[in-house]
């Protein structure tokens, strides 16, 4: 039977961290003490004063709340002989409850009554209490009465609690399993009680409740724990709590709690991956744009450390670019007023110099639905914007060229007809004095047919007849007329080769390049300046070098290279470049350059 210390641990039950339930089982507890039959008043272990009386004892005793609550009971001269309270005080504390301790009791009347005392621990908002109820012995029959109803409506609330609740003895046997702790634990309470619980659900020793389970008993301290059970398959949060008579367990099924918790972490280390592995950069700003979370792909993008910028604004940072970072204020600032995304392009300071980017920030909400921080998605878009001019500028040297195929043999036909004619005219003696024009406009023909040659070079499907070649050997062909060119402007022209792999490579159109590029640096140059032609291996890329000793490119020029008809010089036609471009596309070559005051190099690289 469950007898008035069940109404002490259910007290105790409120202890148990269960945040959902405790609200309504220590209210269960008040209306189930306050309707008791048997006059029980709560004590603060502590301090020994009276915390709260129900209706009976206020009726049985006669005194009022105010002369009770706060009170110790020999206060109230409660006891015949003040040697009982003694007594059943030093029991109650070296038993850890009291059953059945008969003693005298008066009113505040005088009226003597023979009471039996039943004394349990209970806990009480973290506070550690004694339930103390008194029970009139000097009627059997209304003790009988009293007791029962208290018992049933104890079972009661057992009965229709929400969570599983056992009671054990000494031993570890079943003594009591509620409605709830049967259906969790798979089997009916008749085939468990008087049973052990390690026999029927034998854990191992390692286990978290089993250790939970141990402790509770071996330190008489409330325990808990969160643990499977593969025999049931469920995951449960279990509650131990000690007592004089055994231990009671209360426990919860947090099986689906325990699913949508492993779901939540793979998702999050599923997020963690993508973002920590993501190519863009990933930061998050706070209310005080501080970077409160950065991924390493920031090092990748800056050259800098992720610790050198966590926690920091842009303002943070030495050397920091003003105009940058109002531009990154302005825009996050957007966000969190607005609520919504914004996309803007930025040019992000590095180590490598600026980095063309697109950024996506968007915000995240709080609990509040208020913006609590900018998540911002940065791309590096650097080497798009050169592939996208690039391939603008082999358009245009495309369109040059077809439109220089459509029309090349219309105008070359009637050219070299011309040419023929004035040689023809050249070489009569009545005409000798017209000599020196002929020779004029047979040269400016000449020059004409070069042009159309250039512009032909141009077009991107022009057919190329490669074999495998060492461009050392195709420079070493033409460097006689590059060093010719060079002594007649008072300059010179040197060659560095080394040891290259050989390249499948249209000698006529590779000695066109180098012609051009070898030109161009010479006409950059001052009188008694050098252009230095090398060969090398780089990644496993042919690398031809030119390089000058002029005064190097202006910035609006450079970005500018390799568009037709685009030149500096008086004379120049600006075909030349485009036509080393085009040369090299079709090689499958890169061209790029590095120029500087003391000079400009051009690198064309066979892969």
């Amino acid at each position: 039977m469950i007898d008035s210390y069940q109404a002490g641990q259910l007290s105790g039950i409120n202890l148990i961290g269960m945040q959902k339930h405790i609200a309504e089982v220590e209210v269960r507890f008040y209306k189930v003490f306050s309707v008791m039959q048997t006059p029980a008043c709560i004590i603060d272990l502590q301090d020994e004063r009276i915390i709260n009386v129900n209706y009976r004892f206020v009726q049985v005793f006669g005194y009022s709340l105010s002369e009770l609550i706060n009170k110790k009971l020999n206060e109230i001269d409660l006891w015949v002989d003040n040697k009982q309270y003694a007594e059943a005080k030093a029991q109650t504390l070296d038993k850890g409850c009291l059953r059945e301790f008969d003693s005298k009791l008066k009113t505040c009347q005088g009226t003597v009554i023979d009471a039996r005392l039943f004394v349990d621990f209970i806990m009480i908002k973290e506070r550690q209490c004694i339930l103390v109820q008194i029970i009139d012995v000097s009627s059997n029959q209304n003790l009988t009465c009293v007791f029962g109803k208290t018992q049933r409506k104890l079972v009661t609330l057992l009965e229709r609690m929400n969570d599983g609740y056992i009671m054990l003895d000494h031993n570890l046997h079943f003594l009591y399993v509620n409605y709830q702790a049967e259906g969790m634990i798979g089997k009916p309470r008749e085939q468990l009680i008087g049973k052990s619980i390690a026999t029927e659900y034998p854990l191992t020793t390692h286990s978290a409740v089993y250790k939970a389970a141990v402790k509770a008993k071996k330190e008489n301290i409330h325990t808990s724990s969160e643990d499977y059970f593969p025999n049931i398959r469920k995951w449960t949060e279990s509650h131990f709590y000690p007592s004089a008579d055994g231990i009671t367990i209360v426990f919860r099924d947090i099986t689906a709690r325990k699913k949508e918790e492993a779901m939540l972490k793979r998702s999050r280390e599923d997020f963690k991956t993508l973002v920590e592995n993501s190519l863009d950069v990933i930061v998050r700003y706070d209310r005080q744009f501080r970077r409160v979370y950065i991924n390493p792909a920031i090092e990748k993008l800056t050259g800098l450390k992720n610790e050198s910028l966590f926690g920091k604004t842009w303002y943070d940072l030495d050397n920091f670019n003003k105009e940058y970072a109002d531009n990154w204020r302005k825009h996050c600032n957007i966000v969190f007023l607005s609520g919504k995304d914004v996309a803007f392009e930025a040019d992000v300071p590095s180590v490598f110099g600026p980095r063309h980017c697109h950024v996506h920030a968007v915000p995240e909400f709080d609990q509040d639905g208020d913006v609590e921080s900018v998540l911002a998605i940065i791309r590096d878009v650097t080497e798009r914007d050169k592939m996208e001019k690039e391939m603008a500028r082999l358009d245009q040297l495309n369109l040059v060229g077809e439109m220089a195929a459509s029309i090349g043999h219309e105008v070359r036909n009637p050219m070299t007809t011309v040419r023929g004619f004035l040689q023809m005219l050249s070489q009569k003696e009545d005409l000798g004095h017209y000599v020196d024009f002929f020779a004029l406009m047979i040269e400016e023909l000449d020059r004409a047919n070069s042009i159309i040659t250039e512009y032909l070079s141009l077009a991107k499907d022009k057919a190329i007849d490669p074999k495998l070649t060492n461009i050392n050997s195709v420079i070493k062909m033409v460097f006689p007329l590059i060093q010719a060119d060079a002594l007649q402007m008072g300059k010179n022209v040197i060659y560095n080769f080394n040891v290259v792999p050989e390249r499948m490579l249209d000698g006529k159109e590779i000695r066109q390049c180098i012609l051009n590029l070898v030109r161009n640096g010479l006409e950059a140059m001052g009188p008694g300046g050098t252009v230095t032609i090398t060969t090398y291996v780089e990644n496993d890329d042919v690398v031809l070098a030119v390089k000058d000793q002029g005064t190097g490119i202006a910035p609006e020029i450079l970005d500018k290279l390799g568009t037709p008809f685009l030149t500096t010089k008086e004379t120049g036609t600006g075909l030349g470049l485009p036509v080393c471009y085009s040369i090299a596309k079709r090689h499958n070559a890169k061209i790029s350059v590095e120029t500087g005051s003391c000079g400009t190099t051009f690198f064309v690289k066979f892969r």
